[in-house]
């Protein structure tokens, strides 16, 4: 009477009460196999591993091993991460049984998860050889692919098992949308994640990388929804307190960035990249020491971090400590003499505290070796030459500026004053005009405009 009744309990899901049957049911007859069997598979489904294991070995031990009972048991081990115990049962199973394609894909799946891919694949092929319309073996071969960073092949095979499969569809496209991000195929990801979604799929990965398409986009608005809504799912995740902090420091909320950097770096306090963005929301909020510290903690974590160095030099240089911020400019510099921005502020300090001679070779490393900055370094070297009365090596390096980036209006701007100084009225005006038409801060235009007028332009 018990057995049906466990029977009809594990039909409803009442996996406890399954439990309970069929332990009333060893209780009467301990040697009763199939009381075992179904008692493990109940425990399976309650996520009682270890139980469920113990029941089937009990199984194996009253009725002999058959290739069920250890594909049984290999698939318990698999949950449990032992996989190598698992490949062992399932090998022994395809032993007894060589056409038990279950087995096969079992195995295929243990092997993925032991990092094994050749074996893995192997066997996923054996059983696309046999049922080649399995949606489920071209879903694990496309994990494996793309655990190879072999994109292409993991998008072909995604794509057929969304083609064939009529069941676990939205996780299939999550997974699709997931490869799409990463070849930069944005649009396609996009439409893969709404699809995901509208098939129910609530995965705070998913959110995260969605909101991060968003942000990169610029939608702001958009990817805080998301973000917000991948922490609704899970609160412990930190790359997404780090992925909203960006997009809360890109909209100069500066006090809901830190508070984001803050709680990324408490479930991850050794990642030295928390610490030097949280440095950097400090610092345009206008707190140089709270910065400071913060670089500090990234130092400390990788001594040779050069944009660490760079941004407290940054931090040192607006907290008025001007020899500290020029031996982290030099150690940033050291670590990476491609470091453009340390080169041209360092150069700004020595600019600053009218070390010419230093300022000036600061700017011509960027000026030589064309470093992105270069206009910007031109310009700054100008100014040092007429500081020095040279103007027409300054005259020169503005021309130089202009040619590299006709659009930069503080080039025109400074050419401007040059031409007026050396008498060049029609030049000057000139200069100005154009100035005025890139400019677009009334306030900076205000001085270029009484400039122009005097001199009746």
């Amino acid at each position: 009477m018990l057995l049906p009744e466990g029977a009809t309990a594990m039909e409803n899901k009442d996996y406890s009460g399954a439990v309970g049957i069929y332990s009333d049911i060893i209780g009467i007859a301990p040697d009763y196999s199939l009381a075992y069997s179904q008692r493990s598979l109940a425990f399976k489904a309650l996520g009682f591993y270890e139980k469920s294991l113990g029941d089937i070995n009990v199984v194996i031990e009253l009725s002999g091993e058959d290739n069920e009972l250890l594909r049984q048991r290999a698939d318990i081990y698999t949950l449990i991460e032992n996989y190598i115990y698992a490949v062992d049962d399932y090998n022994n199973a395809i032993e007894l049984n060589p056409a038990d394609i279950e087995a096969y894909n079992n195995r295929g799946i243990a092997y993925m998860r032991m990092g094994d891919t050749e074996k893995a694949i192997a066997d996923i092929e054996h059983v696309l050889s046999v049922f080649p319309e399995q949606a489920n073996s071209y879903f694990n071969r496309a994990l494996i692919y793309e655990s190879m960073d072999m994109l292409d092949d993991a998008l072909a095979d995604y794509s057929k098992a969304i083609e064939l499969s009529n069941e676990n569809v939205g996780n299939i496209y999550f997974r699709r949308g997931l490869i799409f991000s990463r070849m930069e195929k944005t649009s396609d990801a996009l439409i893969d994640f709404e699809q995901a979604v509208e098939a129910g799929i609530e995965n705070d990965i998913l959110f995260n990388e969605r909101g991060l398409i968003y942000s990169n986009l610029g939608q702001s608005e958009q990817a805080l929804v998301d973000f917000n809504r991948a922490l609704s799912i899970n609160t412990h995740n930190q790359s997404i307190y780090y992925n909203r902090g960006i997009v809360y420091l890109n909209l100069q909320e500066y006090a809901y960035a830190i508070q984001d950097f803050e709680n990324a770096i408490r479930f991850e306090p050794e990642n030295p990249i928390y610490y030097n963005i949280l440095g950097l929301a400090y610092y345009f909020q206008n707190e140089p020491s709270n910065a400071i510290d913060a670089y500090n903690q990234a130092i400390e974590l990788v001594p040779n971090y050069a944009l660490a160095y760079q941004n407290r030099a940054n931090a040192y240089a607006k907290n008025e400590e001007s020899d500290l911020a020029i031996v982290d400019y030099s150690k940033a510099i050291e670590l990476d003499p491609q470091a453009a921005e340390a080169l041209y502020n360092r150069g700004i300090v020595y600019y600053q505290l009218k070390e010419f001679d230093l300022a000036m070779a600061d700017f011509e490393v960027i000026i030589a070796t064309n470093m992105p900055n270069i206009v910007q370094a031109l310009n700054m070297h100008a100014i040092i030459y007429s500081i020095q009365n040279k103007f027409y090596p300054a005259l020169d390096d503005l021309s130089a500026a202009i040619e590299l980036d006709s659009e930069y209006p503080d080039s025109f701007y400074k050419r401007a004053i040059i031409n007026k100084l050396l008498g060049k009225r029609t030049e000057a005006i000139e200069d100005l005009k154009r100035y005025l038409a890139l400019e677009t801060d009334p306030e900076l235009k205000k001085g270029a405009e009484e400039l122009l007028m005097s001199l009746g332009g």
